[in-house]
Protein backbone atom coordinates (compact mmCIF):
# COMPACT_ATOMS: atom_id res chain seq x y z
CA UNK A 1 0.00 0.00 0.00
CA UNK A 2 1.39 3.39 -1.04
CA UNK A 3 1.24 6.43 1.21
CA UNK A 4 -0.10 9.47 -0.66
CA UNK A 5 -0.64 12.27 1.82
CA UNK A 6 0.92 13.25 5.15
CA UNK A 7 -0.30 15.98 7.49
CA UNK A 8 2.23 17.44 9.93
CA UNK A 9 1.24 19.70 12.83
CA UNK A 10 4.65 21.22 13.48
CA UNK A 11 3.81 23.28 16.57
CA UNK A 12 1.10 23.81 19.18
CA UNK A 13 2.12 27.46 19.54
CA UNK A 14 -0.31 30.06 18.21
CA UNK A 15 -0.39 33.85 18.28
CA UNK A 16 -4.19 33.90 18.72
CA UNK A 17 -6.52 32.57 21.41
CA UNK A 18 -9.68 31.71 19.49
CA UNK A 19 -12.90 31.13 21.40
CA UNK A 20 -13.62 27.86 19.60
CA UNK A 21 -10.14 26.28 19.58
CA UNK A 22 -10.25 22.59 20.51
CA UNK A 23 -6.52 22.49 21.34
CA UNK A 24 -6.94 24.17 24.74
CA UNK A 25 -5.18 21.42 26.69
CA UNK A 26 -2.01 21.78 24.59
CA UNK A 27 -1.66 25.56 24.87
CA UNK A 28 0.57 25.40 27.95
CA UNK A 29 2.97 22.80 26.53
CA UNK A 30 4.25 24.68 23.45
CA UNK A 31 5.08 21.53 21.54
CA UNK A 32 7.39 21.97 18.56
CA UNK A 33 8.66 19.28 16.24
CA UNK A 34 12.42 19.91 15.85
CA UNK A 35 13.74 20.57 12.36
CA UNK A 36 15.71 17.32 12.30
CA UNK A 37 12.59 15.32 13.18
CA UNK A 38 10.49 17.08 10.51
CA UNK A 39 13.30 16.46 8.02
CA UNK A 40 13.37 12.74 8.81
CA UNK A 41 9.58 12.46 8.73
CA UNK A 42 9.32 14.07 5.29
CA UNK A 43 12.13 11.90 3.91
CA UNK A 44 10.42 8.79 5.29
CA UNK A 45 7.04 9.89 3.91
CA UNK A 46 8.61 10.36 0.50
CA UNK A 47 10.15 6.88 0.70
CA UNK A 48 6.66 5.51 1.42
CA UNK A 49 5.36 7.17 -1.75
CA UNK A 50 3.79 10.37 -0.40
CA UNK A 51 3.56 13.29 -2.81
CA UNK A 52 1.37 15.69 -0.79
CA UNK A 53 2.03 17.36 2.55
CA UNK A 54 -0.15 19.66 4.65
CA UNK A 55 1.48 21.76 7.36
CA UNK A 56 -0.67 22.84 10.31
CA UNK A 57 -0.31 23.90 13.93
CA UNK A 58 -1.06 25.66 16.20
CA UNK A 59 0.04 28.40 13.86
CA UNK A 60 2.51 27.18 11.26
CA UNK A 61 4.34 30.49 10.90
CA UNK A 62 5.31 30.61 14.61
CA UNK A 63 7.73 27.70 14.11
CA UNK A 64 11.30 29.07 14.10
CA UNK A 65 12.27 26.83 11.16
CA UNK A 66 9.24 27.23 8.90
CA UNK A 67 11.38 28.54 6.01
CA UNK A 68 13.73 25.54 6.12
CA UNK A 69 10.74 23.19 6.37
CA UNK A 70 9.09 24.71 3.31
CA UNK A 71 12.35 24.62 1.39
CA UNK A 72 12.86 20.97 2.25
CA UNK A 73 9.31 20.01 1.23
CA UNK A 74 9.75 21.88 -2.03
CA UNK A 75 13.07 20.16 -2.77
CA UNK A 76 11.46 16.78 -2.06
CA UNK A 77 8.87 17.70 -4.69
CA UNK A 78 5.89 17.54 -2.34
CA UNK A 79 2.71 19.36 -3.30
CA UNK A 80 2.47 21.73 -0.34
CA UNK A 81 -0.59 22.99 1.55
CA UNK A 82 -0.42 25.24 4.61
CA UNK A 83 -3.13 25.96 7.20
CA UNK A 84 -2.74 29.35 8.91
CA UNK A 85 -4.76 32.10 10.54
CA UNK A 86 -2.97 34.51 8.19
CA UNK A 87 -2.27 37.24 10.73
CA UNK A 88 1.51 36.79 10.83
CA UNK A 89 2.00 36.95 7.07
CA UNK A 90 3.96 39.94 5.80
CA UNK A 91 5.03 41.05 2.32
CA UNK A 92 8.27 39.14 2.89
CA UNK A 93 6.31 35.98 3.66
CA UNK A 94 4.39 36.40 0.41
CA UNK A 95 7.64 36.79 -1.53
CA UNK A 96 8.86 33.56 0.09
CA UNK A 97 5.62 31.73 -0.72
CA UNK A 98 5.75 32.88 -4.34
CA UNK A 99 9.21 31.34 -4.67
CA UNK A 100 7.96 27.87 -3.71
CA UNK A 101 7.17 26.20 -7.03
CA UNK A 102 5.31 23.28 -5.46
CA UNK A 103 3.04 25.38 -3.26
CA UNK A 104 -0.57 24.34 -3.80
CA UNK A 105 -2.91 26.17 -1.39
CA UNK A 106 -2.77 28.44 1.65
CA UNK A 107 -5.79 27.69 3.84
CA UNK A 108 -6.90 30.65 5.98
CA UNK A 109 -9.71 30.91 8.52
CA UNK A 110 -12.44 33.55 8.18
CA UNK A 111 -15.25 33.19 10.71
CA UNK A 112 -17.56 36.04 9.74
CA UNK A 113 -17.53 39.73 8.90
CA UNK A 114 -15.65 42.37 10.88
CA UNK A 115 -16.78 42.34 14.51
CA UNK A 116 -17.90 38.70 14.45
CA UNK A 117 -14.53 37.44 13.19
CA UNK A 118 -12.75 39.78 15.63
CA UNK A 119 -14.93 38.54 18.50
CA UNK A 120 -13.89 34.98 17.69
CA UNK A 121 -10.20 35.54 16.99
CA UNK A 122 -9.14 38.95 18.35
CA UNK A 123 -9.52 42.67 17.70
CA UNK A 124 -8.32 43.76 14.27
CA UNK A 125 -7.85 40.25 12.91
CA UNK A 126 -10.59 40.47 10.26
CA UNK A 127 -9.14 43.45 8.38
CA UNK A 128 -5.62 42.11 8.72
CA UNK A 129 -6.62 38.67 7.43
CA UNK A 130 -8.72 39.97 4.53
CA UNK A 131 -5.86 42.20 3.38
CA UNK A 132 -3.51 39.21 3.45
CA UNK A 133 -6.01 37.11 1.48
CA UNK A 134 -6.22 39.81 -1.19
CA UNK A 135 -2.43 40.16 -1.37
CA UNK A 136 -1.99 36.40 -1.73
CA UNK A 137 -4.57 36.22 -4.51
CA UNK A 138 -3.04 39.22 -6.29
CA UNK A 139 0.31 37.39 -6.06
CA UNK A 140 -1.21 34.36 -7.86
CA UNK A 141 -1.12 32.23 -4.72
CA UNK A 142 -4.11 29.92 -4.42
CA UNK A 143 -6.13 30.59 -1.25
CA UNK A 144 -8.70 28.37 0.42
CA UNK A 145 -10.93 29.77 3.15
CA UNK A 146 -12.19 27.76 6.12
CA UNK A 147 -15.35 29.09 7.78
CA UNK A 148 -16.31 27.74 11.19
CA UNK A 149 -20.08 28.09 11.45
CA UNK A 150 -21.32 29.54 14.73
CA UNK A 151 -24.14 31.37 16.45
CA UNK A 152 -23.08 34.75 15.09
CA UNK A 153 -22.34 33.99 11.42
CA UNK A 154 -24.80 31.24 10.58
CA UNK A 155 -27.56 33.57 9.36
CA UNK A 156 -25.39 35.35 6.78
CA UNK A 157 -23.25 32.47 5.49
CA UNK A 158 -24.50 32.89 1.93
CA UNK A 159 -23.55 36.57 1.98
CA UNK A 160 -20.12 35.73 3.40
CA UNK A 161 -19.51 33.10 0.71
CA UNK A 162 -20.52 35.55 -2.03
CA UNK A 163 -18.20 38.20 -0.58
CA UNK A 164 -15.25 35.81 -0.45
CA UNK A 165 -15.95 34.81 -4.05
CA UNK A 166 -16.01 38.49 -5.06
CA UNK A 167 -12.41 38.98 -3.85
CA UNK A 168 -11.20 35.94 -5.77
CA UNK A 169 -11.54 33.03 -3.33
CA UNK A 170 -12.47 29.85 -5.20
CA UNK A 171 -12.11 27.24 -2.44
CA UNK A 172 -14.36 27.54 0.64
CA UNK A 173 -14.84 24.86 3.31
CA UNK A 174 -17.44 24.98 6.06
CA UNK A 175 -16.86 23.45 9.48
CA UNK A 176 -19.10 22.96 12.47
CA UNK A 177 -17.77 23.72 15.95
CA UNK A 178 -16.67 20.61 17.79
CA UNK A 179 -17.52 20.34 21.49
CA UNK A 180 -13.96 20.41 22.79
CA UNK A 181 -11.41 22.76 24.30
CA UNK A 182 -12.33 26.45 24.51
CA UNK A 183 -15.55 25.77 22.59
CA UNK A 184 -16.92 23.98 25.66
CA UNK A 185 -16.20 26.99 27.88
CA UNK A 186 -17.82 29.37 25.38
CA UNK A 187 -20.65 27.08 24.27
CA UNK A 188 -23.52 29.44 25.14
CA UNK A 189 -21.99 32.17 22.96
CA UNK A 190 -20.91 29.91 20.09
CA UNK A 191 -23.44 27.19 19.50
CA UNK A 192 -26.31 27.95 17.08
CA UNK A 193 -30.00 27.75 17.87
CA UNK A 194 -32.26 25.08 16.38
CA UNK A 195 -32.98 27.35 13.41
CA UNK A 196 -29.27 27.96 13.03
CA UNK A 197 -28.60 24.22 13.03
CA UNK A 198 -31.12 23.74 10.22
CA UNK A 199 -29.18 26.26 8.16
CA UNK A 200 -25.92 24.47 8.97
CA UNK A 201 -27.40 21.15 7.85
CA UNK A 202 -28.46 22.67 4.53
CA UNK A 203 -25.07 24.28 4.00
CA UNK A 204 -23.27 21.03 4.69
CA UNK A 205 -25.41 19.39 2.04
CA UNK A 206 -24.60 22.16 -0.43
CA UNK A 207 -20.98 23.00 0.36
CA UNK A 208 -19.61 21.02 3.25
CA UNK A 209 -17.52 18.00 4.06
CA UNK A 210 -20.07 15.39 2.96
CA UNK A 211 -20.03 16.75 -0.58
CA UNK A 212 -16.25 16.79 -0.67
CA UNK A 213 -14.61 14.60 -3.29
CA UNK A 214 -12.22 13.46 -0.56
CA UNK A 215 -14.02 10.54 1.07
CA UNK A 216 -12.78 8.89 4.25
CA UNK A 217 -9.32 7.43 3.64
CA UNK A 218 -8.50 6.02 7.06
CA UNK A 219 -5.91 3.24 6.89
CA UNK A 220 -5.53 3.61 3.13
CA UNK A 221 -3.05 6.28 2.05
CA UNK A 222 -2.96 9.01 4.73
CA UNK A 223 -1.05 9.65 7.95
CA UNK A 224 -1.38 12.59 10.35
CA UNK A 225 1.40 13.56 12.75
CA UNK A 226 0.68 15.64 15.83
CA UNK A 227 3.04 18.26 17.24
CA UNK A 228 3.88 15.94 20.16
CA UNK A 229 5.17 13.37 17.64
CA UNK A 230 2.23 10.95 17.82
CA UNK A 231 1.21 9.40 14.50
CA UNK A 232 -2.48 8.93 13.65
CA UNK A 233 -4.26 7.45 10.62
CA UNK A 234 -6.08 10.68 9.67
CA UNK A 235 -6.87 14.24 10.77
CA UNK A 236 -10.03 13.28 12.68
CA UNK A 237 -8.12 10.55 14.53
CA UNK A 238 -5.51 13.16 15.50
CA UNK A 239 -8.17 15.64 16.62
CA UNK A 240 -9.88 13.03 18.80
CA UNK A 241 -6.67 11.19 19.86
CA UNK A 242 -7.99 7.91 18.42
CA UNK A 243 -5.89 4.95 17.15
CA UNK A 244 -2.38 6.30 17.91
CA UNK A 245 0.06 4.27 15.80
CA UNK A 246 3.32 5.24 17.48
CA UNK A 247 5.64 8.22 17.77
CA UNK A 248 8.13 9.75 15.36
CA UNK A 249 10.48 9.98 18.35
CA UNK A 250 10.46 6.20 18.84
CA UNK A 251 10.00 4.78 15.34
CA UNK A 252 10.61 5.73 11.75
CA UNK A 253 7.57 6.60 9.68
CA UNK A 254 8.60 3.84 7.28
CA UNK A 255 8.48 1.21 10.05
CA UNK A 256 5.11 2.49 11.28
CA UNK A 257 3.63 2.47 7.78
CA UNK A 258 4.94 -0.99 6.94
CA UNK A 259 3.91 -2.43 10.31
CA UNK A 260 0.33 -1.23 9.93
CA UNK A 261 -0.18 -3.29 6.81
CA UNK A 262 2.33 -6.13 7.17
CA UNK A 263 1.17 -7.08 10.67
CA UNK A 264 -2.46 -6.14 9.99
CA UNK A 265 -2.64 -4.64 13.48
CA UNK A 266 -6.19 -3.44 12.87
CA UNK A 267 -8.58 -5.99 11.39
CA UNK A 268 -10.48 -3.30 9.48
CA UNK A 269 -7.49 -1.74 7.69
CA UNK A 270 -8.57 -2.75 4.20
CA UNK A 271 -12.29 -2.48 4.82
CA UNK A 272 -14.66 -2.06 1.88
CA UNK A 273 -17.59 0.35 1.91
CA UNK A 274 -19.90 -2.55 1.22
CA UNK A 275 -19.05 -3.92 4.67
CA UNK A 276 -20.93 -1.01 6.28
CA UNK A 277 -24.11 -3.07 6.51
CA UNK A 278 -26.25 -0.42 8.20
CA UNK A 279 -25.19 2.14 5.62
CA UNK A 280 -25.43 0.34 2.28
CA UNK A 281 -29.23 0.16 2.46
CA UNK A 282 -29.56 3.89 3.22
CA UNK A 283 -30.97 6.13 0.47
CA UNK A 284 -28.05 8.53 0.98
CA UNK A 285 -25.22 6.01 0.88
CA UNK A 286 -24.08 7.07 -2.60
CA UNK A 287 -23.61 10.65 -1.37
CA UNK A 288 -21.82 10.05 1.92
CA UNK A 289 -20.43 6.50 1.47
CA UNK A 290 -20.61 5.98 5.22
CA UNK A 291 -18.30 8.96 5.69
CA UNK A 292 -16.08 9.21 8.79
CA UNK A 293 -15.08 5.93 10.44
CA UNK A 294 -13.46 7.67 13.42
CA UNK A 295 -16.71 9.42 14.35
CA UNK A 296 -18.58 6.14 13.96
CA UNK A 297 -16.12 4.36 16.26
CA UNK A 298 -16.04 7.14 18.86
CA UNK A 299 -19.83 7.29 18.98
CA UNK A 300 -20.70 3.60 19.07
CA UNK A 301 -17.48 1.66 19.68
CA UNK A 302 -18.06 -0.03 16.32
CA UNK A 303 -15.85 0.87 13.37
CA UNK A 304 -18.53 -0.35 10.92
CA UNK A 305 -21.45 1.60 12.43
CA UNK A 306 -23.01 4.67 10.75
CA UNK A 307 -21.34 8.06 11.17
CA UNK A 308 -23.74 9.96 13.49
CA UNK A 309 -22.82 13.37 12.07
CA UNK A 310 -23.51 12.22 8.51
CA UNK A 311 -26.82 10.75 9.68
CA UNK A 312 -27.71 14.09 11.26
CA UNK A 313 -27.02 15.85 7.98
CA UNK A 314 -28.70 13.48 5.55
CA UNK A 315 -31.26 11.52 7.54
CA UNK A 316 -32.06 14.44 9.86
CA UNK A 317 -31.36 12.26 12.86
CA UNK A 318 -32.33 13.89 16.14
CA UNK A 319 -29.40 14.98 18.31
CA UNK A 320 -29.24 16.76 21.64
CA UNK A 321 -25.78 18.15 20.92
CA UNK A 322 -24.69 18.35 17.28
CA UNK A 323 -21.31 19.78 18.31
CA UNK A 324 -20.54 16.57 20.21
CA UNK A 325 -21.44 14.53 17.13
CA UNK A 326 -18.79 16.45 15.20
CA UNK A 327 -16.15 14.59 17.23
CA UNK A 328 -18.20 11.43 17.60
CA UNK A 329 -19.10 12.09 21.26
CA UNK A 330 -22.49 11.49 22.83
Amino acid sequence: MKLDFVEIAITSECNLLCKHCYQKDDKDHEYKLPLDVVTRVMADAKSCGANKVQFTGGEFFTHPNFEEILDLANNLNFSINISTNGTLLSDNHIILLRSIKNLDTIFISIDGFDEDHDWMRGTGTFNKTIQIVKKLINSDIHVGIIVTMNKRNVFYLEELILYLGSIGVENISLLNIGAAGFALENAQHLLPSKNGLKIIRNFYRKYGEINSSEKCKIFSNVLSINYDGTIYPCTMAKSTRTFPLGSVYDNSLIDIWNTIFMENKYSFINFKRGELKECVTCDFFQECEGRCRIRAYKYSGNFFAPDPFACWIYKEMEAENVQKLMFGAR
